[in-house]
């Protein structure tokens, strides 16, 4: 099977990505919470699936 080079591309980003914590989910979940916060003070809205989904 042919390799695909998009995703080639986003495997390769998700790599540097989790290579700059150390692999460490624990790290990458509070920069990705730091980085909500910092959006939100610049005036960005940040939208949140489990505000959206439907219970029931």
């Amino acid at each position: 099977m042919p390799r695909d080079p998009i995703v080639a591309e986003v495997r390769h980003a998700r790599e540097e990505f989790s290579a700059r914590f150390n692999h460490d989910i624990h790290a990458i979940g509070a920069h990705i919470r730091e980085r909500e916060m910092k959006l939100r003070q610049e005036g960005y809205r940040i939208v949140s699936l489990e505000k959206t989904r439907k219970t029931g």
